[in-house]
């Protein structure tokens, strides 16, 4: 039921779950339609398979701290894919906040919005700390975190399911190109949303990096 009302988890694409769109620091939004029609249509996947990814489980299965398990609560729901790049963003339903688990030190360092500086081991159980303990938002806050990364180009989207960061492999990958999106996305408008020329602005950085960048464009999920 939550689910149903957090409208950003629910991208109106088509596709594989592979396919969902992005978040910064490429983080892959999980697609719960397309998820819930791929185990309803294995029989064979276990009857809990889809609950377990969408509470964030999958941590219990990558012990951390000196190999101690990682315990994950029925409130506490994964919002990404857990293959996006080690990052987890984990939203407790009873606290009403968000943590990044594997938060960029950029973010971690330096962070717009400020986090929550309680001390997990003063309100949860010590199972829980091996993530409790990575740095926390309100929801409200947390998500203008997010704007602020776009806002500011931290995160560069290059296509609708593809954003890496400034500091992602991928910017030295394909030498110089995120500068180049960066450049062409501020000839557009942005971030003025009033003057922002979005459906120009993308075929512009679509022609870019296929004609300077050729087969290169793969690094970038072109």
């Amino acid at each position: 039921m939550l689910l149903r009302h957090l409208p950003y988890l629910r991208p109106d694409i088509e596709g594989p779950i592979s396919e969902a769109e992005a978040g910064p620091c490429g983080v892959k939004f999980w697609k719960w339609i397309e998820a819930s029609r791929w185990f309803d249509s294995r029989p064979g996947v276990p009857a809990r398979a889809e609950e377990i990814l969408a509470e964030g489980c999958i941590m219990s299965t990558q012990p951390l701290h000196d190999g101690d398990p990682v315990l994950v609560p029925r409130h506490v729901v994964g919002l990404i894919s857990e293959s996006s790049h080690q990052h987890l963003w984990m939203l407790d339903t009873e606290l009403g906040v968000i943590y990044w688990v594997m938060c960029p030190g950029s973010i971690r360092e330096n962070p717009a919005r400020e986090p929550i500086l309680d001390d997990c081991y003063d309100y949860a159980p010590e199972s829980e700390a091996a993530w409790r303990h990575e740095p926390a938002w309100a929801i409200v806050y947390f998500f203008e975190l997010l704007k602020d990364q776009f806002r500011q180009l931290c995160s560069v989207p290059v296509s609708p399911t593809v954003v890496p960061e400034m500091e992602d492999d991928l910017a030295t990958q394909v030498e110089g190109a995120l500068v180049l999106v960066q450049a062409i996305y501020r000839e557009h408008g942005w971030p003025d949303l009033a003057r922002y020329r979005k459906e120009e602005c993308m075929k512009a950085i679509r022609t870019m990096l296929e004609e300077r960048y050729g087969e290169d464009c793969w690094m970038l999920g072109l």
